[in-house]
């Protein structure tokens, strides 16, 4: 079964508290979202789930294994991670999502699968770097499935797609939920409410909120999570089709 097992996590940048006690758990596959405002440690979870930070107090354990145990080796075996920078590497996209592969030493999936099943084929011959945006997003997403692994880290999934990619990247996040956890770090309000099955609100250290969509967004709780002032209340929840009041 895979999950994730975060209690009492704890981890700080020199004297700046970053997490604070922070508890969290998934136990079953689906598409998660993790929201708060810029600095509120999304972005620095993700990395410690990852063992690219290190903490000291708390525990975390992936698939009932305490993450200390845990090799680099098997980490790049059990998780995939897409960072929100998007790479400049000139290499072609079957190049690209084979990778998916490497840590297995083995063809996990056959890239010509993984390229049919994303709707590559149009462009499975250009270079990576000539693509736009929403074609690079998506051939990045195509290295997560010929990995298939248990849990996909995402950050910021959507940054700069227009409608269209946002709406294809929403689906093929979807996708990978059957089979696997995917737990993304975003603040996108609008792709959250379509998208995951639970909402996790980051802040001041700790998961302060989690709910369904629905129930997170209809929270006047919202609004202190992206620190959104009083005088900018009512124009926040107008933009964003919250009723906070419900």
């Amino acid at each position: 079964m895979h999950s994730i097992n975060i209690k009492g996590l704890c981890f700080s940048y020199g004297i700046n508290n970053v997490l604070n006690n922070l508890d969290l758990e998934i136990k079953e596959n689906g598409v998660y979202c993790l929201i708060g405002k810029n600095g509120s440690g999304k972005t620095t979870l993700l990395k410690i789930l990852i063992k690219f930070l290190p903490y000291k107090n708390g525990s975390i354990s992936i698939n009932e294994k305490n993450l200390s145990l845990f090799t680099l080796k098997e980490i790049s075996q059990t998780i995939g991670f897409l960072e929100s920078e998007m790479p400049n590497i000139p290499l072609s996209i079957e190049e690209i999502i084979s990778w998916g592969n490497f840590p297995f030493e083995k063809a996990d999936r056959e890239i010509q699968e993984v390229v049919n099943e994303l709707h590559l084929e149009n462009i499975k011959d250009k270079n990576f770097l000539s693509l736009s945006t929403g074609e690079r997003k998506r051939v990045l997403l195509g290295r997560i499935f010929a990995q298939s692994p248990d849990i996909v880290l995402i950050d910021e999934p959507f940054n700069f797609l227009d409608p269209k990619y946002k709406i294809e990247v929403s689906l093929l996040l979807k996708k990978l939920g059957e089979k696997s956890i995917v737990f993304i770090a975003t603040h996108d309000i609008e792709a959250v409410q379509f998208v995951s099955e639970k909402v996790f609100v980051l802040s001041n250290g700790k998961i302060q909120l989690e709910d369904t969509p629905e129930k997170v967004i209809k929270s006047s709780f919202i609004n202190e999570a992206f620190d959104i002032p009083e005088s900018l209340r009512k124009k926040f929840e107008q933009f964003y089709h919250i009723d906070a009041n419900s």
